[in-house]
């Protein structure tokens, strides 16, 4: 096998259905549920698209709580992807078995299975569901999740080639201590297994536990993710999202006056921006309109 193209590195995206309640949930007190999961569709959709224009080798979209959300299923459909439900488990867990599965030698024992039904698939001894043939034997695996909009193909470009250059680990630290990419070469479950997931002290306890395993590794760059309330006005000034930004405002405009009239109260976008930054929007969106 040739080890020079980046055709062998495959990369997984870690992905919660769009579903309000379910998705973003420390983003619901200031965003409402269905904003809080609209917002979720629109990381998705982001992220799904900056790893394809990458270019980097087959992508691989790992579902929860299952394949058979409707965004799920259109993404199957409009891009070149494949859909498998995550393993049960812890993240670590899930993490592991995701890189497991994925760096299996034989292909011939990857379960392939069709996911267009509305639910699980069987998942016996870790075995995941693909919607297409397993891959051939990758050289290297990126995984990631969907709440970085700040990485570009660049960052993953970046992460690949550490990989290919024979580093054993790859990660994007976070600056709230965790991790918003890791890439490995080999699936090594004591990264992975009773972690604080969640915690500030991610990133610190994978350095010591690459250490232990003799690993080098390398950390191209320091991102941001988006995780709480805080850091959704630090999402609008990036301008990373301006549009989504701008159509969400307005609609929350409107929903904000119907709630205010009917004596209601209810959380919204608004709530989390100065008053500046919603009439800035909210123009942008009737300009997008053509009402202004």
């Amino acid at each position: 096998m040739n080890t020079e193209t980046t055709e062998s590195t495959a990369i997984a995206i870690f992905a919660r259905a769009p579903v309000p309640g379910f998705a973003k949930t420390r983003l619901i007190p200031s965003l409402g549920q269905e904003m809080a999961a609209n917002l979720q569709r629109a990381f998705i959709l982001r992220t799904l698209q900056t790893t394809l224009a990458a270019r980097l080798g087959p992508v691989y979209l790992y579902c929860t709580p299952d394949c058979a959300h409707p965004l799920f299923q259109q993404c199957r459909n409009d891009y070149d992807i494949t859909l498998c439900p995550q393993n049960e488990g812890d993240l670590g867990e899930r993490m592991f078995a995701t890189f497991s599965t994925l760096f299996m030698d034989d292909s011939e024992s990857k379960a392939a299975y069709d996911c267009p039904h509305p639910g699980p698939l069987p998942r016996g001894d870790g075995v995941l569901c693909f919607t297409s043939k397993a891959p051939d034997t990758l050289d290297a695996v990126l995984l990631i999740g969907t709440d970085c909009p700040a990485l570009t193909c660049d960052h993953l470009r970046m992460a690949a080639s550490a990989l290919r250059e024979g580093e054993d680990a790859v990660f994007l630290p976070a600056e709230d201590g965790g991790y918003v990419l890791v890439g490995l070469r080999r699936a090594e479950a004591r990264l992975f297994t009773d972690m604080p997931w969640g915690s500030a002290e991610v990133m610190a306890e994978t350095r010591r536990r690459l250490l232990q395993c003799s690993m080098h590794w390398r950390e191209p760059v320091l991102l941001w993710d988006v995780d709480g309330p805080e850091d959704i006005a630090r999402l609008r000034s990036s301008g990373l999202m301006d549009e989504w930004f701008s159509e969400h405002l307005l609609a929350d405009f409107i929903h904000e006056q119907l709630d205010q009239a009917s004596g209601g109260g209810v959380a919204t976008l608004a709530s989390v921006l100065s008053k500046e930054e919603r009439m800035a929007h909210t123009f942008s969106a009737f300009r997008r309109l053509g009402l202004a």
